[in-house]
């Protein structure tokens, strides 16, 4: 026998060898690794979020849901195995660390991945997150891989992931080859622990069962939650069944926090031989509300065709839920704090569906600050340093790129200490567009008032010693946009940078009492020795209330206090990711803990 026939013959033997192994396979298929770990890992990460440490309140903890299209097919016989390892850098200089990988998917080029990939997310850092995806030639009975062959890669900036939601991106080989399409979903995990709130919210689906097929193939079933956009999520794949005259499925739960989410049942024909794509039968849209009810009347859901829309099969779902759902605001009182807001909704659920936040800034310009606002040859001044910082980090939360800009306690041409100013000199339209815009105005402007003192200011509307006025002429904001009816989904922080610890405590705590009422963020930026401020610094009261005349307390913690070393900024040794997570590390809670209080949910939602 000469060479050609012993290869054809391997050929032909490895060929049907390969196909008996998925018979068998498919006989006795092994435990899915999405559905059995479902319940563990897509929501609720170890990471007690109920009990986090200070630097953990001043994240974000998301959870990335992957999903690829035309994969390149690396495999002979049959089809590509994917599987993805995620890696992340803060800097170019920094090596790769890997923090997740998905599960492993088996012949299947358009992969869904059930399992979730969790990260702290820092707003303030520039996160780098690189994709890997391969294909899985052998792996132990430990999951480890022993061969594997590159698919592609992508890398991706974390925070375009997620204030976008959902990005999909090219991957490619070493070779700068196209190896498919990768998707990329990112939600937010909220503070709700597995042993409170978590048992509350379970699915439990008793009986799955289909009727109405009519040839006898394999089949197998995908739910989808559908989040923001109509983005897909996979939270369940079953196991094949063979038989299609009367297929049933194993019992299997969903955790689910949401009770108005929305579901999409896709059922699917399974294709044994791995030469080609697994087939779609049909699906459906259904709500969890929905799926309850017609569970008690024990009513079937009609299977349709994606293209016509006519009914391929009818699927009978028996499901239940565990307990009671979670509502969406909770009060819970502790005595001697602030009586708690909890929210169902996460800050970053209330930037995707409308929320509008409006910065206002305001420059110390009394005679406190002088040498705050000098410049030593080309170094740029302290002033014009925190402006940049201000640009950077709180510039990129505003909708409108519109920006009032202030300053307060310098002196007219006539010596008039004016209470505040703009600092464009234009009082009917005080924004700058763009924070470039607002950095040039400083520079072109502060020099054209004298400091002085706000001791000196003349009795007016907004007149006092300290940053009331600035409070008062946001508090007016607010008020004019509830006049328009336009304040449901605003809200305002109001950024101050101040030299000096002279306020009338007792007045500026009555004023921040009453301001609790209002959608208002107060940032003190302090600039000096921490000691410095006794009295500015008593008014960041993160644990307990503030207490001002007939014994008011204020509802909720608005007030966030900033010290930072002039020194540190003429030296270049103040770290901005230090200052960034302090200057944001509240107001994720502040605005949720607001809209919680008036019981205000994201639009659409």
């Amino acid at each position: 026998m000469d060479f050609w026939a012993i290869l054809v013959l391997l050929f032909i033997f490895g060929f049907f060898g390969l196909l008996l192994a998925k018979f068998v396979l498919l006989r006795n298929p092994p435990p899915d690794p999405r559905a059995d770990d479902y319940d563990d890992d897509l929501y609720y990460h170890p990471i007690n979020l109920s009990k986090s440490t200070e630097l953990d309140t001043k994240v974000k903890v998301v959870q990335l849901f992957l999903s690829c299209t035309n994969l390149t097919n690396k495999d002979w016989f049959s089809m590509s195995d994917p599987h993805v390892e995620a890696f992340v850098r803060e800097s170019t200089t920094e090596p790769w660390r890997k923090f997740g990988e998905t599960e492993v998917i088996t012949d299947d080029l358009n992969p869904y991945f059930c399992k979730g990939i969790i990260i702290a997310y820092f707003s303030y850092k520039n996160q780098q997150i690189r994709f890997n995806v391969k294909d899985i030639d052998i792996r132990t009975s430990g999951e480890q891989t022993i061969s594997s062959d590159p698919i592609g890669e992508s890398v991706v900036s974390l925070r375009d992931v997620v204030q976008n939601s959902a990005l999909e991106m090219d991957l490619h080989d070493r070779w700068g080859n196209l190896g498919g399409r990768l998707r990329v979903i990112a939600e937010e995990v909220t503070g709700i622990t597995e042993d409170e709130e978590g048992r509350k919210s379970i699915l439990h689906f008793n009986e799955v069962s289909v009727q109405g097929l009519p040839l006898n193939y394999p089949t197998y079933f995908l739910i989808f939650r559908l989040c923001n956009n109509d983005n897909r999520i996979l939270v369940y794949n079953s196991e094949v069944q063979k038989s299609a005259f009367n297929p049933r499925w194993r019992s299997f739960a969903i955790r689910e926090r949401n009770p108005n989410t929305t579901f999409i049942i896709s059922l699917w024909k399974f294709n044994p031989s791995s030469i080609k794509s697994n087939t779609l039968i049909g699906e459906f849209t259904i709500t969890i509300e929905q799926l309850l009810a017609r569970s008690s009347d024990k009513l079937p859901f009609s299977v349709l065709d994606k293209q016509t829309r006519h009914e391929v099969a009818r699927l009978s779902i028996t499901c239940q839920r565990d307990k009671k759902p979670i509502p969406e605001f909770k009060v819970a009182s502790r005595r001697g704090a602030y009586t708690q807001y909890l929210n169902r909704y996460s800050f970053n659920d209330y930037c995707k569906h409308g929320l509008e936040i409006k910065t206002i800034c305001a420059l110390d310009m009394t005679t406190s600050s002088a040498h705050f606002h000098e410049r030593k040859g080309n170094q740029p001044s302290i002033m014009e340093q925190i402006l940049r910082h201000f640009v950077k980090i709180l510039a990129p939360l505003d909708m409108d790129q519109e920006f009032p800009f202030f300053g307060f306690g310098g002196r007219d041409d006539l010596g008039n200490v004016l209470p505040f100013f703009p600092l464009n000199g234009n009082p009917e339209k005080p924004e700058c567009h763009g924070g470039e815009s607002l950095i040039q105005c400083y520079l072109e402007n502060h020099g054209k008032f004298t400091l002085g003192s706000m001791a000196d200011v003349q009795e007016k509307k907004y007149s006092k010693n300290d940053f009331h006025q600035l409070v008062s002429y946001t508090v007016d904001q607010v008020m004019a946009e509830r006049a328009k009816g336009m304040s449901g989904h605003k809200y305002f922080i109001l950024f101050v940078v101040i030299t000096g610890d002279d306020i009338n405590l007792k007045e500026t705590i009555n004023l921040l009492i009453g301001l609790t009422e209002f959608p208002i963020s107060v940032i003190l930026v302090a600039l000096g020795d921490r000691k410095s401020f006794p009295k500015t610094i008593s008014l960041d009261a993160d644990e307990s209330p503030l207490i001002g005349d007939e014994n008011r307390k204020a509802k909720r913690d608005q007030v966030q206090v900033v010290p930072i070393n002039p020194q540190e900024l003429l030296n270049n040794t103040l770290s901005s990711d230090y200052l960034t997570r302090e200057v944001l590390a509240e107001v994720p809670i502040q605005v949720c803990s607001y809209f919680a209080m008036n019981s205000v949910s994201p639009r659409n939602l």
